[in-house]
């Protein structure tokens, strides 16, 4: 399994409004792929859902700077 694969299960735990598993999905997509971006992007949003700011401005910043 791919990093993609991980990205798409979490997309689907997002709508069905389970984040924290959806959270776990991004992680092990960049596991796989350290700058798969919409992993980092969904995560740092994820993050922002559950009001856990800081985490969020970290995964928004990584987002920004990676190429």
């Amino acid at each position: 399994m791919d990093s993609d694969f991980w990205y798409h299960k979490g997309v689907v735990l997002n709508q069905k409004n389970q984040e924290k598993e959806a959270l776990d999905c991004y992680k092990q997509a960049l596991k796989i792929n350290k700058n798969h971006l919409p992993s980092i992007f969904n995560l740092a949003c994820n993050y922002e859902k559950l009001e856990k700011f800081d985490k969020a401005e970290l995964w928004f910043n990584h987002a920004i700077s990676v190429k």
